[in-house]
């Protein structure tokens, strides 16, 4: 950063509010060192509009000498407005002692509406000595803001109301029973007088106690949690047969229906192998729905939790048709739907393979188990599967079970044998919850998932990740009208002026991106500085956290008129948004504000507040520095200033410059594809022609090329397998005041390209 630059924001830094919107004061620095509110919890997940909150205030007394006298405060808050007049309560703590407070709070009617309450501890003079929040939701459906949870735990001396209680603290709204079933082709086990069995084994010779089962869903029930039983939508047990299930219905790896299409269990199970059939045999798919319904006469289950294995390719039917699993899934969960009734329904497209086929049907929740290897490796890749979800499914926000540290739980053993990567747990649940979705990760109370077998429990949290987790559901709690309720993705043109950035996630940058609604503008800000890999899984749990970033200088163009401007992070404040100072202006590319926020560890939500009314269409879009000018054409900034980059093979580096000190290279030793782009706003309309120095000189890859597009406007240039740094050359009709200039390369094998010197200038 140069001189002028660093006063800049120097100047803008010293115009930072901190003081948090609910406050309405400032906290004192050593708020949270005197640690006098231990926890605030509310009696339920979520409430009906008009219900009553209970909140459970826990405090102590830290000070073993003396007794501390002072007012808890309770402030509500939705967003940045104030619901009500805080309620207070005057507060005596005999030295070293604790208490336990209740404080009731009367919903408003409005529906589908998240709220922050948070607790403030005042000493007499009214300083504010602890603060802690919780997220509230007021939703008639958990269907609109769905955050789910498993549990896999049926035992006989299991503490259901404990385990939900735990659940709850999490607002956990929906729950999978993972595993709860007797066989896969009959769920539950009826005796001969007609009674449900007290008891069975399950799959993997573990048993399940139906009271335990009753138990977890009355407790939930009370806590507004909805049970969901799981099941595959296609499979059985061995020995099924004898159960009335003809081999007929089966599916087989071969026209001849000589072997059927299974699944080998591991040894020491119940059964040696899950056996499939066809979904869109009618005589398997009469015999499993009334099966399935045979569930809800025993037991008070919410709703069925469809699940599948993947997609192994074609299969065959007996009479030797070829099937395509996934081709299935639309026309069976209608189906599947009707038969259930008012009862919910929501499937697992494993691998996002056939989530068009889910997505379009008639679930109620969309959820889709993600694995890198089905083409979901980064952390962009889960903005853009939630994105898709939510553009095929009307509007619902995808849940995501994404497991993590895989490899390093099935190498350290037995169960707690080792801790989860916070840094890699917070970032993927960051790229989910960011975009409009979110996670399954927490279930049997206050664990974490690591493996698609979700009685794994190889990994733990350690004590630090669990309040963050905690942070992070009161969050997406209290945020939930912003963060999915119908906010759109924007090109809004932003620019960081003192940290690198990207709009999609690529290595060492703020990976920042734009969305609105009618009432709000928002940047996410997602910290991946000095991180390497933006792969999401993290297998090996080695990843480390971002390198924290501080005073970042940012404008931001829009449309309309900003009343307000605002920072929510679950990293700081217990999430409570905090209020930012701007400066106005307008240059020839369009309205802008310039702000600085103050830190960012993992995630920043800025929000904009906009006049009623003011806003009546797109701002200029792109991401670069200048007006009419193309940013860091050589790289000499030594990282992607200005770029935006598709796909995570590519970086910057001081080898093999074409002039200067630095160039642009795209590698990997894999099949891969990698796009660079930026888009350069203020331009006078005409003809611009591009030049760029591109050495293409390892591999040949199967498409690599230049494009340009202005308006409607495209053109393409092809680059070619060289030696040497070569010259390549476009033009294109600038219309608008905008083009967007690229660079593309598509490899089924090892291939390169290396970029320098970029220019455009206008001809005619």
């Amino acid at each position: 950063m140069n001189k002028t630059m660093k006063k800049a924001v120097a100047a803008l830094a010293s115009l930072v509010l901190l003081c948090p919107c609910a406050a309405g004061g400032r906290i004192a620095d050593a708020a949270a060192k005197n640690d006098v509110i231990r926890s605030i919890s509310s009696d339920k997940a979520a409430y009906q509009p008009g219900d009553r909150v209970t909140f459970t205030v826990r405090l102590k007394n830290p000070d073993k000498k003396q007794k501390m006298t002072g007012t808890l405060v309770l402030n509500i808050t939705h967003l940045e407005e104030t619901v009500r007049k805080p309620i207070k309560k005057k507060i005596t703590l005999k030295k070293g002692a604790a208490a336990k407070i209740k404080v009731n709070w009367n919903t408003p009617d409005e529906d589908y509406t998240g709220y922050f309450a948070e607790a403030q501890f005042r000493d007499q003079k009214g300083t504010v000595l602890d603060t802690d929040s919780i997220g509230v939701d007021v939703s008639s459906s958990w269907l609109k803001f769905p955050r789910y949870g498993y549990l896999t735990d049926y035992g006989k001396d299991v503490d259901a109301k404990a385990v939900i209680r735990q659940m709850k603290d999490y607002h956990i709204n929906g729950i999978q029973y993972y595993d709860w079933q007797y066989k896969h082709h009959e769920p539950v086990r009826i005796e001969d007088d007609g009674t449900l069995a007290k008891s069975w084994v399950n799959l993997a010779n573990h048993k399940v106690y139906t009271d335990t089962v009753r138990n977890y869903i009355d407790a939930g029930h009370k806590k507004n949690i909805r049970s969901m039983q799981y099941n595959l939508i296609y499979g059985a047990v061995d020995g099924y047969q004898e159960d009335g299930v003809d081999p007929a219905w089966g599916l087989y790896d071969d026209p001849e229906a000589t072997s059927q299409w299974r699944m080998d269990m591991p040894g020491g199970w119940r059964t040696g192998s899950l056996w499939f059939f066809d979904p869109d045999n009618t005589e398997w798919r009469d015999y499993f729905f009334r099966k399935e319904k045979e569930v809800y006469q025993y037991l008070d289950f919410d709703g069925f939790h469809a699940d599948t294995v993947g997609d192994f390719g074609t299969k065959y039917t007996a009479d030797g048709k070829p099937v395509s699993i996934t081709t299935t899934f639309h026309d069976y969960l209608n189906d599947l739907k009707a038969h259930l009734g008012n009862k919910y329904l929501i499937m697992n497209a494993v691998g996002a393979k056939g989530h068009e086929q889910v997505n379009t049907s008639d679930v109620d929740a969309i959820y889709t188990e993600i694995w890198d290897w089905d083409g979901f490796p980064d952390y962009n890749s889960l903005k853009e599967i939630v994105d898709v979800s939510r553009e095929e499914s009307g509007g619902k926000s995808l849940i995501v079970p994404a497991y993590m540290n895989y490899d390093y739980s099935s190498a350290v053993g037995g169960t707690d044998e080792g801790y989860f990567n916070s840094a890699s747990v917070k970032l993927t649940d960051i790229a989910v919850v960011a975009a409009g979705g979110s996670r399954l990760e927490i279930g049997d109370g206050n664990r974490m998932l690591s493996s698609e077998y979700f009685p794994n429990k190889n990994l733990r949290m350690d004590d630090g990740l669990k309040k963050w987790e905690n942070t992070m559901y009161d969050f997406l709690v209290a945020y939930e009208n912003l963060l999915r309720d119908g906010q759109e993705n924007t090109g809004n043109r932003y620019e960081i002026r003192n940290y690198p950035s990207s709009r999609d996630g690529a290595v060492d940058t703020v990976w920042a991106y734009t969305k609105k609604d009618e009432a709000y503008d928002v940047l996410h800000m997602i910290n991946l500085l000095g991180l390497n890999d933006t792969s999401w899984r993290d297998t090996y749990a080695a990843k480390l956290a971002p390198k924290k970033a501080k005073n970042i200088s940012v404008k931001y163009y829009y449309n309309g008129e900003i009343e307000s401007l605002w920072l929510a992070s679950p990293d700081q404040n217990n999430g409570v948004s905090r209020k930012l100072s701007w400066r106005e202006g307008e240059d020839s590319v369009g309205k802008y504000i310039d702000f600085v926020v103050p830190s960012l560890e993992y995630w920043d939500m800025i929000y904009m507040k906009k006049k009623a009314g003011s806003d009546t269409g797109e701002a200029v879009a792109g991401s670069s520095d200048g007006d009419g000018m193309l940013i860091n054409g050589g790289f000499e900034d030594g990282y992607l200033k200005g770029w935006t980059a598709e796909g995570s093979h590519i970086g910057v580096d001081a080898s093999d410059v074409n002039s200067g000190s630095y160039k642009c290279y795209f590698y990997s030793s894999a099949p891969y594809t990698q796009k660079l782009a930026q888009t350069v706003g203020g331009l006078s309309d005409g003809t611009y022609e591009i030049k760029a120095a591109v050495k293409q000189n390892t591999g040949r890859p199967a498409v690599c090329r230049m494009e340009l597009s202005s308006g409607e406007r495209t053109a393409e240039q092809g680059i070619s397998h060289s030696e040497e740094y070569q010259t390549v050359t476009g033009q294109i009709e600038v219309t608008g005041g905008k083009m967007t200039l690229a660079f593309y390369l598509e490899a089924d094998q090892e291939a390169n390209l290396q970029i320098d010197d970029v220019s455009i200038e206008r001809i005619r």
